[in-house]
């Protein structure tokens, strides 16, 4: 192997090494009260949707689950509506990896910006990769959205206009 494939191995076996150490710490109930506090930010977004005191039973039966990407591995997820966010930072490993954990009668969504990748150069986005290979295959539905699609202030569709203008400085 050259140089390259010398460090994407090296990168594998240590992403590898973390996910299953995280896995590992993942069952530990006090990491899930932990991480439960870290997806205070989501939990934000559904009491638009669900009741506070509906949306607390429904994470403490188990319902709603709110967890890592890197908890995913080893897992089926059946009857389940699956949503992955931020999905620009994953690797093509950790998306195939997700999308490999759909079970029976589950629904995955995903989402990200291919415009705000923060992975390291060398690492090619999951989401870019899953865009291109995976797009002609049935049952599976792409969707982009713009600037008119934007639902912050009012400023933000102008500042994303702006930047998809000048993206060569």
């Amino acid at each position: 192997p050259n140089d390259l494939e010398k460090i994407e191995i090296k990168m594998k076996e240590i992403i590898e090494k973390d996910e299953k150490t995280r896995r590992e710490v993942w069952e530990r109930e006090e990491t899930k009260k932990h991480y439960g506090k870290l997806g205070e930010k989501y939990k934000v977004e559904l009491v638009d949707m669900i009741p506070q005191e509906r949306l607390d039973d429904y994470i403490k039966r188990g319902i709603i689950e709110i967890a890592p990407l890197a908890y995913m591995r080893g897992r089926t997820l059946d009857d389940a509506f699956v949503i992955l966010d931020e999905a620009q930072n994953t690797t093509k490993n950790q998306m195939k990896m997700f999308l490999t954990r759909m079970g029976k009668k589950a629904k995955f969504m995903i989402t990200g910006d291919p415009g705000q990748i923060d992975l390291p150069k060398l690492s090619l986005s999951g989401l870019k990769t899953a865009n291109n290979i995976l797009q002609k295959i049935e049952g599976i539905e792409i969707v982009y959205l713009d600037g008119s699609d934007v639902i912050r202030h009012k400023l933000v569709t102008s500042i994303i206009d702006a930047y998809n203008k000048n993206e060569d400085i």
